[in-house]
């Protein structure tokens, strides 16, 4: 049986008409539909409220930076003994409410090989809570962040560090840590 010519058409339309609503629905679905949101943000220069002091053991050759918010410690380390720096460096909340700090790792030069093995370990005490990086073989473990801890207002904590080097460590070996100290405004 043969079908008419109007049938023919309409299938041929009912087939056009579901490739154009398949190619709707997929360029609907592919397109990326978004809006967007302004912020006009104004920044004023301000003092930093909790800020690095000089502490009653600042070693020789240390230096503390511009507006107190970076210092530079010129620590020592000794063969098979512990030296322990009681107040080398001071953390001063000045601000008349507390904040939350805390020391986080950032690096720490050389990472690992044989200059590292010199080492025994450096310590970091805030406020009775340890800070520390001590050696396995050639290769520094280094401290997890610390938890924050409040820093009542008006308040100054030392900040206690202890070095030791390993039996027979090379003279003049050095290592450069460097460590943030965060606080939440």
């Amino acid at each position: 049986m043969k079908e008419s010519r109007t049938g023919v058409i309409r299938k041929r339309w009912l087939k056009v008409l579901t490739l154009l609503l398949t190619t709707t629905i997929i360029s609907t679905v592919s397109a990326s539909v978004y809006y967007s949101m302004y912020m006009e943000p104004t920044v004023i220069i301000s003092q930093a409220t909790v800020i690095f002091q000089v502490g009653d053991d600042w070693p020789t050759g240390s230096s503390m930076g511009t507006n107190s918010t970076y210092a530079a410690l010129s620590l020592k380390a000794y063969p098979n003994a512990t030296l322990t720096y009681e107040e080398p460096l001071n953390i001063s909340n000045t601000d008349s409410i507390a904040h939350d700090v805390r020391l986080r790792h950032v690096s720490i030069t050389p990472a690992s090989g044989a200059s590292v093995s010199n080492f025994a370990f450096i310590n970091f005490t805030l406020n009775a809570v340890d800070f520390d990086y001590t050696v396995s073989g050639t290769t520094w473990d280094t401290p997890s962040d610390m938890s924050y801890q409040t820093l009542p207002a008006t308040t100054e904590w030392a900040l206690k560090i202890e070095t030791k080097a390993v039996a027979g460590a090379i003279d003049g070996v050095t290592c450069t840590i460097v460590i943030s100290l965060d606080v939440e405004e």
